[in-house]
């Protein structure tokens, strides 16, 4: 390459050596991933772009990550799938900040770019403050999700999807009912039955200063028996989703031993469970498997310090 195009040809780094420095910690790479995200597809592919951006967010930088996002976005010739990942990103930010950058996403041209915003428009708590007009443009593209989301109706992930989706934006009996489809139509996998429990424990937390989570649990629980009686009803539920999804996760822990993620979440499930010592060992698994991964190490330690005051 040195005899071909001399020595002043360019020499950029490779996105792999900035993605490593994301995923360790390294501050100075921070700066090497904002360049390179601007950067022009001959020196930078999209793909390569839009993962470093994606990692910016991830690795807790969600400030400049954001900024990087807008940067993107000001640009409508950008490529679709940079443009949907800095969409994604925005969802991130305030409610008030997404909704300036996102409600212009909803018409697109990119139909990527679309589903993108309006997802982050949800997930950052925007469409919650939204009304009149601006509501019922993004109802329209929420619907336009549903519609996409439903072409694999067949497979659990999408009912999966669409009750997060659904969840995050307060309707919570639609939720509940994309979640029992996500299980009807795959009884088998792991995943539907714990989040439908995390839901309804959510609102039975937060029934007792939340009228909205009141009216949800009444909804999905009928409204003929006290609340106090309905939000007992929701955390059995709840228990009983979780006894029946534990058998899947283990499973899923022996089929993919080597997976931190699957030994991480099969490690919380015993725990709920109550089994201590059970959960001690997956988490431990999870712990050596990614010892970089801070989240698995402090579950752990957690757990030993719960285990060591129960033996007192």
């Amino acid at each position: 390459c040195d005899r071909w195009y001399g020595d002043d040809r360019q020499t950029p780094a490779h996105y792999g050596e900035i993605l490593h420095g994301l995923r360790s910690g390294d501050s100075g790479s921070i700066a090497k991933a904002l360049r390179y995200v601007m950067e022009p597809p001959e020196i930078a592919p999209v793909l390569a772009r839009a993962t470093t951006l994606d990692e910016l967010l991830q690795s807790g930088r969600g400030r400049e990550a954001i900024s990087a996002a807008k940067a993107v976005l000001k640009d409508s010739n950008e490529h679709p799938i940079l443009r949907a990942t800095a969409a994604r990103v925005m969802g991130a930010s305030g409610p008030s900040d997404a909704v300036k950058t996102l409600m212009p996403l909803l018409a697109d041209p990119s139909r990527l770019v679309r589903s993108e915003a309006t997802k982050a428009l949800v997930s950052s708590g925007g469409y919650q403050t939204l009304s009149g007009t601006r509501q019922k443009q993004a109802d329209l593209a929420i619907d336009a999700i549903e519609d996409e989301l439903m072409l694999a109706s067949d497979r659990a992930g999408a009912h999966m999807a669409w009750a997060s989706l659904s969840e995050q934006r307060g309707d919570y009996l639609e939720a509940a009912e994309a979640y029992q489809n996500a299980i009807r139509v795959q009884p088998s996998m792991s995943g539907p039955r714990t989040n439908y429990a995390s839901m309804l424990d959510q609102l039975v937390s937060a029934a007792a200063q939340s009228r909205e989570a009141q009216s949800a649990i009444v909804q999905l629980f009928g409204g003929s028996g006290a609340l106090n009686e309905l939000m007992n009803q929701a955390s059995e539920k709840a228990a009983q989703l979780r006894r029946d999804e534990l058998p899947l996760l283990g499973r899923d822990a022996k089929l993919a031993s080597n997976n931190a993620d699957v030994q991480y979440r099969y490690g919380l499930a015993l725990y709920l469970s109550g089994d201590l010592l059970a959960a001690e060992k997956q988490l431990q698994r999870a712990a050596e498997l990614a010892p970089d991964v801070e989240i698995f190490s402090t579950a752990l330690q957690l757990l030993r310090e719960r285990i060591n005051q129960s033996e007192k």
